[in-house]
């Protein structure tokens, strides 16, 4: 059985399986409470209830066997591979054993190790679930667990630390993963999970916050995560909504509201995606970092691209980059310049797009708002951390790649 054991997890596009071409399919859902399961989630809860008291959250009058649930599953993904019995470098590992690290490989956009830290901060009693089936597992064995963020408390002159679980536990107190598969059907069952013998990670956050709800998401989702959705990357259940390339249009776009995005910038996104797989117009030499785009670009290559973008066409300009990661050699990548001018009636916009991830901040570093820009570097050619000297790199020459370019429209 369970216990609350006190002890002393951005990105599911990362987790997709090695050589798989199908999008990775997220469900977002709202389970509301149930008295019917209400002697279930006592049995589950009830320990856990004199360390929400001790730690000052104010939740006394809180029923916990009457949670509502905030369910996400992610499917066509990996699962949490890796040792359960003992810490490895594994993403089962980096979700449930360590904190703000990760060992994401160079084409990954996320980190399990950061991303997961938004699990109990969504809980109003700090607490999710994850449950997982692992690729390549013949048998499909589940496996869950539980845990809970709260601060350092004392209970009865005892101090606990911040971290518990819900867990078996094995040998030196060390949290193993529920694999019963009675015990998990009823819980995922209780929770609201679909999963039944799918390889991907559900998670199920109780007393979710009130602004979690997924009408209230689905804005975000549509703003947040239009690039790999409408480039077929990523496909979002969310309540009632579908959100995949070809019913985006209608969900971003209701007809009784305003548009949640801008359709001529739907149409650019879906322009770079199609120019993503062809030769771009130009593709600079090694050096041009170095000496500068007025060096190794001739004044007739300028003038060609300034057709392009005056007569109101796609310009693609490709570009390599030295990636120096902490650990390792450095490595040839390269990012790809898209620019075209916006129609009168929409204002401009920028998008800097590594993998699947939009990186929204740093839109300010665009200043032609006449314009729709974006900087697209593939997952394999940057480096996973972001404050690795690669990353800087590549930020600082995608600007100076902007700054330049924009003389071809004086």
């Amino acid at each position: 059985m369970l216990a609350y054991r006190p002890s002393g997890r951005q990105n599911s596009t990362d987790a997709r399986p090695k050589n798989s071409a199908s999008p990775v399919k997220i469900r977002i859902a709202y389970r509301a409470s149930d008295p019917a399961t209400a002697p279930f989630w006592r049995g589950w809860l009830i320990k856990l209830q004199e360390h929400l008291d001790a730690s000052g959250l104010g939740l006394r009058n809180l029923d916990l066997g009457m949670p509502d649930f905030l369910v996400i599953e992610d499917f066509a993904t990996t699962g949490l591979t890796g040792s359960v019995d003992r810490k490895d470098e594994d993403n089962f590992s980096d979700f449930w054993r360590r904190v703000g690290r990760s060992h994401k490989a160079g084409n990954k956009g996320g980190s399990w190790g950061l991303g997961k830290l938004v699990f109990p901060v969504a809980s109003e009693i700090r607490t999710f679930f994850g449950l997982t089936i692992r690729d390549g597992d013949a048998a499909a064995q589940p496996l869950l667990m539980g845990q809970t963020v709260l601060t350092t408390h004392r209970i009865n002159g005892i101090d606990f630390a911040p971290h518990g679980f819900f867990a078996v536990p094995g040998a030196k107190g060390f949290q193993l993963p529920v694999t019963d598969r009675a015990l998990i059907a009823r819980f995922s069952a209780a929770v609201g999970f679909t999963r039944r013998s799918e390889p991907g990670l559900s998670v199920a956050i109780p007393f979710p916050q009130d602004t979690l709800r997924p009408e209230r998401l689905l804005p975000l989702i549509v703003e947040h995560y239009f690039f790999p959705i409408l480039t077929g990357q990523l496909e979002v259940a969310c309540g009632a909504h579908t959100i995949t390339a070809r019913t985006f249009d209608t969900v971003a776009n209701p007809p009784d509201s305003p548009p949640l995005v801008d359709p001529s910038l739907i149409a650019f996104i879906r322009e770079i995606d199609r120019a993503g797989s062809a030769a771009p117009q130009l593709t600079l030499p090694k050096s041009w970092a170095a000496q500068g785009l007025g060096q190794v670009v001739g004044e007739q290559e300028l003038l060609s691209l300034r057709r392009i973008y005056d007569a109101g066409a796609l310009v693609h300009v490709r570009a390599p980059i030295l990636l120096r990661p902490r650990q390792g050699k450095p490595e040839d990548g390269t990012f790809d310049l898209f620019l075209r001018r916006a129609p009168d009636d929409a204002p401009g916009k920028a998008l800097f797009i590594r993998g699947s991830v939009t990186l929204p901040n740093e839109a300010i570093n665009f200043r032609n708002r006449k314009a729709f820009a974006a900087l697209v570097a593939p997952g394999q050619s940057v480096p996973a951390r972001c404050r690795e000297p690669g990353a800087h790199e590549l930020e600082w020459q995608c600007r100076k790649a902007d700054t330049q370019l924009a003389r071809c429209r004086k």
